[in-house]
């Protein structure tokens, strides 16, 4: 009975054991190889660059079309800004389940919906989207640059200045 036993042993581990070998294999493939190349989104891929492209324009308001997705945490951590200036200038507005949306501080604005056909009530501004928040006919206005991400979103961008709107109207 014991050598009948031992002889049952092996296939029934090699049984039990490749299917939990082949789907950890299945598993570790698509956390580690297809996660990040297409889950990028929710992890908020590319919003550190969007700060960095707020800081080549340090004289400009910057509205940024992020207020849901609490953008000014990454102005916040990507500029090192010091919390108790942001204690003191943030101005909040109540939202749902009793949180506190960021609406701006200093130069920021965070909005929830940039209009496009009408950019030059600031003649010196960065107005930034995300091509997900944009309907057929914003997608068609003529930006100044985008930020493209791979399995994450795609930032949209217009500069403002007196010049460049003086030549709109």
């Amino acid at each position: 009975l014991f050598s009948r036993l031992r002889r049952l042993a092996i296939p029934a581990i090699i049984l039990i054991g490749l299917p939990i070998i082949f789907f950890n294999l299945l598993y570790y493939d698509a956390y580690f190889r297809h996660l990040p190349a297409n889950a990028g989104k929710w992890w908020q891929l590319g919003y550190l660059d969007v700060v960095k492209l707020m800081n080549q324009y340090p004289d400009k308001t910057v509205y940024w079309n992020s207020r849901f997705d609490f953008g000014y945490i990454f102005v916040l951590f990507g500029n090192q800004y010091d919390p108790a200036k942001f204690q003191r200038e943030a101005h909040r507005s109540p939202g749902p389940y009793n949180i506190s949306w960021v609406d701006s501080f200093d130069r920021y604005r965070f909005v929830n919906d940039i209009d496009w056909s009408n950019l030059c009530t600031d003649s010196n501004a960065l107005y930034i989207d995300n091509t997900d928040n944009l309907s057929s006919t914003e997608q068609s206005y003529h930006f100044d640059g985008q930020l493209h991400y791979p399995g994450s979103s795609t930032f949209v961008y217009a500069v403002t200045s007196p010049q460049t709107c003086h030549d709109q109207i």
